[in-house]
């Protein structure tokens, strides 16, 4: 039997554009999906991308920051989550 200092931590990082190739991978024509039930972070809102610090770059930038805070609260556990880019 090993001793438990033999044990080696494996931590698996979940990506889910591997994990859910069905919603990620493009398809040749446009078609209707159904996204299965997740908890998710998101915001509402309108206002130009391009407009320098408007109300859209202002909740993009609260998105990454609490995506960033969360990922990293994570770290000390056993779980680890890959940061999709913005779609």
């Amino acid at each position: 039997m090993k001793s438990q200092s033999e044990f080696k931590e494996v931590v698996i990082a979940f990506d889910f554009k591997k994990e859910y190739k069905e919603f990620y991978m493009p398809k040749n024509k446009p078609e209707i999906v159904t996204v299965p039930k997740a908890n998710y972070i998101a915001v509402r809102g309108k206002g130009n991308p391009n407009e320098e610090g408007g109300a859209y770059q202002q909740a993009i930038s609260v998105l990454y920051a609490i995506a960033y805070t969360l990922k990293m609260s994570y770290k000390t556990d056993y779980c680890r989550f890959v940061k999709h880019v913005l779609h």
